[in-house]
């Protein structure tokens, strides 16, 4: 027999998912922000104490931060986001500016030997971040503008990948392996969700994967850290220390954790616990069980 036919959602229906779709979104981001907090707080408090003689050094930080990101959510919510679209080049050339100030003398700062920070009076800014949001919206752009034209590797390459790559360079010349990383596979999987040929998308995957590799091998600085990262074990006073020391802090805290507030990794041996391995304290004070509520 035939299949019958559904009958379209009315408008108010949809819009009624939309508008439920959107407070479950905004619930749960806010959830994360106040756990986050109060994570960070618990991570930090000892390294606020000894560094700047208060507890609530960081805390009162990524509040301020929090408070500011919260305006910006609650304006750009009434913005219309399809015209971010349209001004996506101009975020794209502003992060290629940017990751290029990084390396002037006296301007970009440098930590843990790379220099992926502008230091603006009491603000940091990492020009990384900003790439990922302008990435992201300029792939969108041309993919859209093109997509009726995306069986063509030339018209996928110009001008996406002929934008990124160079962005990609310039983040793994600070060097930052890690983020470069996201940016091409981000890339990559907005590309595939364009709706390009199966086999140009595994030429362009292969290509990827073929360069970071030759990126990897060529730097000692990398090659040491991918490896570190493959067998921690074998460095584990250099390149796999903070590793191994947040696979103490995920082992110890087991099923429960525990506790809130009584991890003792923080306490100096596991490296930025408040920022980097901040999900390696999740799992040591509140166990696996925090770890997948996180996830």
């Amino acid at each position: 027999m035939p299949r019958a036919r559904t009958q379209p959602e009315s408008a108010a229906a949809v819009e009624a998912k939309g508008g439920s779709l959107y407070w479950w979104l905004t619930g749960i981001t806010l959830l994360m922000v106040l756990f986050g907090l109060v994570m960070i707080f618990s991570a930090s408090s000892n390294l606020g104490f000894s560094q700047h003689n208060s507890s609530y050094y960081y805390l009162r930080k990524q509040v301020i931060y929090a408070l500011i990101g919260l305006v910006a959510m609650l304006t750009l919510q009434r913005f219309d986001y399809h015209r971010l679209c349209r001004v996506s080049p101009f975020f794209m050339g502003l992060a290629f500016i940017l990751l290029a100030v990084v390396f002037v003398p006296h301007v970009g700062s440098q930590a843990y030997g790379s220099t992926r920070w502008i230091q603006l009076g009491p603000v940091v800014v990492q020009p990384s971040e900003l790439a990922k949001f302008a990435v992201i919206l300029f792939a969108a752009y041309i993919l859209n503008l093109k997509r009726a034209r995306l069986g063509s590797l030339k018209e996928i390459s110009l001008p996406l990948l002929a934008v990124v790559v160079p962005v990609c360079l310039l983040v793994l010349l600070e060097p930052d392996l890690g983020t470069a990383v996201i940016i091409g596979a981000v890339t990559l999987g907005m590309i595939w969700l364009g709706g390009v040929k199966r086999s140009h998308f595994v030429a362009l995957t292969a290509g990827s994967l073929f360069l970071g590799f030759i990126f990897i091998m060529s730097s000692g600085y990398r090659k040491a850290r991918f490896f570190a990262f493959l067998d921690p074990w074998a460095a584990p006073q250099d390149g796999g220390f903070h590793i191994i020391q947040s696979m103490v802090a995920l082992g110890t805290g087991n099923i429960k954790g525990l506790g809130l507030g009584m991890s003792r990794q923080k306490y100096f041996y596991l490296p930025n616990a408040h920022t980097d391995f901040l999900f390696a304290i999740i799992g040591e004070e509140l166990g696996f069980l925090g770890t997948i509520l996180v996830v």
